[in-house]
């Protein structure tokens, strides 16, 4: 089998490989600056084949003109691309040297100094265009020795209704059944762990292995506590889809109809921040360790055992505060018929001062306000904000700031504030200055049986 020169002895293909280039396309591909399998050489490395391939055809040129027969323009075509040998060698019965330097001998001094300097000029590469022979078949390419400029990163802003799925570490939390809050599932929380990539908050965790793993810190996002029940709605729906792609359809369900109970409840608005909240936490908490198949009957039994235990707490803490109230107001009234008494016999003016002359404000220990409108202490009627009781039921009154007085929101009546304090007390003549527009009725639920300040009142409790 016959290799063509500059292979080293080595074939052009494999075996197994496509057949071998003829000749005369091998002197094709070495013209063009191509490898023998028509594949490109570097720029640098086809520009020196180049001008290798230009000082070889002028060397047979001049053995031409020279006389000689013997020049083929058939003879192979190829060049041996091997590093040059650490000492230059002089080469053995070369007939092109030796052609070449007859030729030299020939030629006058100027002639060979201006041959010398058409060579010299030939070994720089140039600057200009190469020819479209050379330069047609060869991309667009950058010097090797010429630092490439980068192009600039584009920022790609994706809006969070263009991702698809959730963040890994979020699905690993719930691979691994670990309380996911639910908080985690709203599109702000979603698009910021999305926008943190592989720099999200992690913590420590040993698993039922006794091996330790990195898992989400979920104590460094919003407290699902502080969720509103619309914010809690839009979580929740995010939550279903999300526990359908990484936990599957059963557990997707049952979720679904745990939110869905909630959102149809007719007193979800009301008791969120009271019940609802609470208990859907609680639920879903011990859903993660006993998971349990969803039933309404149960779900309502939860919501009226916590929603007795709710009222029973407020009806303890509105009564400690009525009973406060109340010995206030006694420790008022028996302060006052001691100063009332001690008048007569008050020492003439320039006397020794006694226990008689203190003020009204020394003897009488400071007041704990409690508002006529929600029932709640520590602010007065004037300056409340608030719509509903502790308990929960809409409040009966409000505080109408263009006239100063307390105002029944059903009937539009104006009601009596001295009257709700202290009642029908002989002592208090304020009731009597003003007119038949101003009823005596509870400010908390209506009734004229009772004063607002007294614990015959469930106004301020009622579901």
């Amino acid at each position: 089998m016959h290799v063509p020169s500059g292979t080293s002895g080595h074939g052009l293909v494999p075996p197994s490989g496509p057949p071998a280039s003829t000749p005369e396309e091998l002197g094709n591909y070495l013209r063009r600056g191509l490898k023998p399998d028509g594949s490109k050489y570097p720029r640098s490395t086809r520009e020196g084949m180049k001008m290798a391939t230009d000082a070889r055809n002028n060397i047979r040129q001049a053995r031409r003109d020279a006389g000689e027969s013997e020049v083929s323009e058939d003879e192979p075509d190829m060049i041996e691309l091997t590093p040059p040998p650490s000492r230059p060698t002089t080469p053995v019965n070369n007939t092109d040297v030796a052609a070449l330097t007859a030729i030299l001998a020939e030629l006058s001094p100027s002639s060979r100094k201006e041959l010398a300097k058409d060579y010299m000029r030939s070994l720089k590469p140039s600057r200009r265009h190469h020819s479209s022979d050379w330069d047609s078949d060869s991309e667009d390419e950058t010097p090797m020795t010429k630092k490439r400029r980068l192009e600039e990163e584009l920022n790609i802003d994706i809006s969070i209704d263009e991702v698809v799925g959730w963040h890994p570490r979020l699905k690993e939390l719930m691979n691994y059944s670990e309380y996911t809050p639910a908080s985690l599932f709203l599109n702000d929380t979603r698009r910021q762990m999305l926008d943190q990539n592989n720099n999200v908050h992690l913590r420590t965790s040993v698993g039922e292995d006794g091996k330790k793993r990195q898992m989400l810190d979920v104590s460094k996002y919003r407290d699902e506590k502080t969720l509103s029940s619309e914010e809690w709605h839009e979580a929740m729906e995010n939550a279903v889809a999300c526990t359908l792609e990484v936990l599957g359809q059963d557990q997707a369900d049952c979720l679904d109809k745990h939110c869905l109970w909630f959102i149809n409840h007719p007193k979800f608005a009301r008791d969120w921040e009271t019940v609802i909240r609470d208990m859907d936490i609680k639920l879903r908490n011990f859903y993660v360790w006993k998971p349990f198949a969803f039933n309404a009957e149960q779900y309502q039994k939860k919501y009226g055992h916590l929603r007795a235990e709710y009222n029973n707490s407020v009806c303890a803490n509105t009564a400690s505060e009525m009973k406060a109230l109340r010995l206030s107001l006694g420790t008022q009234s028996h302060h006052s018929a001691q100063t009332s008494a001690s008048s007569s016999s008050r020492p003439p003016a320039g006397s020794g001062s006694g226990s008689g002359n203190r003020s009204f404000q020394e003897q009488v220990p400071k007041r704990i306000p409690l508002c006529l409108v929600c029932a709640r202490s520590g602010h007065r009627a004037s300056d409340c904000n608030n719509h509903f009781y502790p308990g929960g039921g809409a409040v009966y009154s409000r505080w109408n700031h263009s006239d100063r007085r307390l105002t029944s929101i059903k009937t539009g009546d104006t009601i009596c504030t001295a009257w709700n304090t202290v009642g029908n007390r002989a002592e208090y003549s304020a009731c009597s200055k003003h007119g038949h527009d101003t009823r005596h009725i509870c400010s908390f639920c209506g009734s004229a049986d009772h004063i607002a300040i007294t614990k015959d009142c469930s106004g301020a409790v009622r579901l």
